[in-house]
């Protein structure tokens, strides 16, 4: 099982948000990766990246037989197959990938791909076939349909599937009928085709006038379907999907049965059941405990109420001025690697804290200001609730507010009535906390310690970091699977670690003050010493994007 996860409080929005139309994007960044790649840039040109990267049936058939000859009885016959699989080149890039994924290699062979792959960095791959991507959405040539359809069985990395995905909905509709080739498509021999299909036709007629073809593939033999058919009709507030996701948490990869259990822990909200998912290990028992929730409540279930996950990979910040340099702000950049501005504003007091509510609004933790903002992205206030020195704010599934003190724990209504409060022990002080779905707290105090709190406040774990967070600014979070990712200042580095104090994952973070799971399963980080950055890394540790910014970064948010 990989160690990164993507975190329940991955920024969401709603369903129906007024999402910025493709002739209001910006597409220079795009254009500029392409053209520093030499690739094309517009129109029917851009298929071309998708070809060059598609591996064609003689090749998956000339990749077979090479690998099967790395099991070869003898040295010379494996260290050729292993030259022959080098010679091929980085379009067999996602066969490896997909080989290594299925975990039915001996070690040997493993290890022989392994080395392989590692000849073929993914990186610029990624940034070409994500670029490209948006880029069709803009330019709409007429014939890239079948082009796309071939190459997703092999988009092996998630945000080149799911920009791949955005590419094929947007082109899933002919004459406002659905085009024949997604009909068709529904019955393709290879899963991947089928989910892409019914993903997207659900997401451009609705569930219910694609009830009829999409009947089959409720009960697809492969999981993958499921899985992301479950997704679409959740996401498009249609209950029938609920069942295929609860499936997938026994059936599916850990990956995808997080990304299945975030919108399952929001459709669930105050109701959801407490067990965590720690992998196949644990995964029937927290299958059933959400079967017995979905048979207990579905009738009461009003999906139109939940926030849904689109990641528009658009990055939030929230920064302090330093001394007389830059400003106090919270600011949002389009997507990478150009990242450039899309909105900012101004007139706040140390911002330690956000989350995004919707199309057009954000909680704010000011600090200096002692009090909780709700604002629209002009800054414009919408509602406050004061609160000494807060440093961390959440908006519950209820409507109440839980707000984050240096001596405080508390939670108000709409009114902001208090409902709830709670201190730590001889006065101490709160570095950080998070309130979760099923109603537990977790809180990170001044002395290193990681404390699990019922909804009542009584303490159910603890552990010693072993390493301190930043004394101010500080967040940390608990990931689906009751993971605790901790930004350890003293230490130079982030980590993970289970409710006993092991600690499972590590990577190197100058000073790193915030973290923040991201959809992808890399990990957003805010980093508090010159130059100050918003660092980007991967499940290996690797920085893959970064952001200066002119003043101290406090919080940053993936939406």
């Amino acid at each position: 099982m990989r160690w990164s996860v993507p975190a329940f409080s991955l920024v969401i929005v709603a369903a129906l948000w007024a999402q910025p139309t493709v002739e209001q994007e910006d597409f220079t960044g795009d254009e500029a990766v392409l053209r520093g790649m030499n690739l094309p840039t517009k129109g029917a040109a851009l298929l071309q990246v998708f070809r060059d990267r598609t591996p064609k049936s003689d090749t998956v058939q000339q990749f077979q037989k090479h690998v099967a000859k790395l099991g070869a009885p003898t040295f010379p016959e494996r260290m050729k197959a292993n030259d022959d699989l080098v010679k091929m080149g980085s379009v067999i890039r996602p066969l490896l990938e997909s080989l290594i994924a299925q975990g039915n290699l001996d070690l040997e062979t493993k290890r022989r791909v392994e080395q392989v792959l590692e000849q073929f960095p993914a990186d610029k791959d990624i940034m070409a076939l994500s670029a490209a991507s948006r880029l069709l959405q803009r330019d709409k040539p007429a014939d890239r349909l079948p082009v796309l359809f071939d190459f997703v069985p092999h988009a092996t990395n998630e945000i080149v599937r799911q920009d791949v995905q955005l590419a094929i909905n947007g082109a899933s509709l002919e004459n406002k009928m659905p085009a024949p080739l997604i009909v068709a498509m529904l019955k393709d021999t290879n899963p991947a085709k089928r989910a892409a299909a019914a993903e997207a036709l659900v997401r451009a007629v609705g569930p219910a006038a694609a009830k009829e073809q999409i009947a089959p593939l409720m009960k697809d033999a492969h999981s993958l379907v499921r899985y992301q058919l479950g997704m679409a009709l959740v996401e498009k507030h249609d209950k029938a999907g609920l069942p295929l996701l609860i499936q997938t948490i026994a059936d599916e990869t850990p990956d995808r049965v997080e990304y299945a259990l975030d919108v399952l822990f929001r459709a669930a909200g105050e109701t959801s059941p407490s067990e965590y998912y720690q992998g196949k290990r644990s995964a029937e028992k927290v299958a059933a405990a959400w079967r017995k929730w979905h048979e207990k409540n579905q009738a009461g279930i009003d999906l139109s109420k939940m926030d849904v996950r689109t990641d528009h990979g658009y990055t939030v910040i929230s920064q302090n001025a330093i001394g007389v340099k830059g400003k106090t702000k919270i600011f949002e950049l389009g997507p990478r690697p150009q990242a450039s501005l899309r909105w900012e504003f101004e007139g706040m007091t140390t911002p330690y804290d956000f989350q995004i509510l919707g199309p057009n609004r954000l909680l704010v933790a000011e600090y200096s200001g002692s009090r909780v903002t709700e604002r629209d992205f002009k800054g414009s206030i919408l509602k406050q609730f004061p609160a000494k020195f807060p440093t961390g704010c959440q908006r519950l599934p209820d409507g109440n507010t839980f707000i984050v003190t240096r001596q405080l724990l508390q939670i108000v209504d709409p009114d902001g009535k208090e409902v709830f409060s709670w201190q730590p022990a001889a006065k101490g002080v709160i570095m950080s906390a998070q309130r979760l779905r099923n109603g537990q707290i977790a809180v990170i105090t001044g002395v290193n310690i990681c404390q699990l709190l019922d909804a009542q406040g009584k303490e159910l774990k603890r552990f010693n970091t072993g390493g301190n967070t930043s004394l101010v600014g500080a967040n940390f979070e608990v990931l689906p699977n009751g993971r605790v990712l901790v930004p350890l200042y003293s230490q130079q580095m982030i980590a993970e670690y289970d409710w006993n104090g092991t600690k499972l994952w590590q990577a190197q973070v100058a000073r790193p003050l915030s973290v923040t799971r991201l959809q992808n399963g890399n990990t957003l980080v805010t980093t508090s010493i010159a130059p100050y950055r918003v660092v980007e890394i991967d499940r290996n540790g690797q920085e893959v994007w970064s952001y200066q910014t002119e003043g101290r970064p406090m919080r940053a948010r993936r939406r």
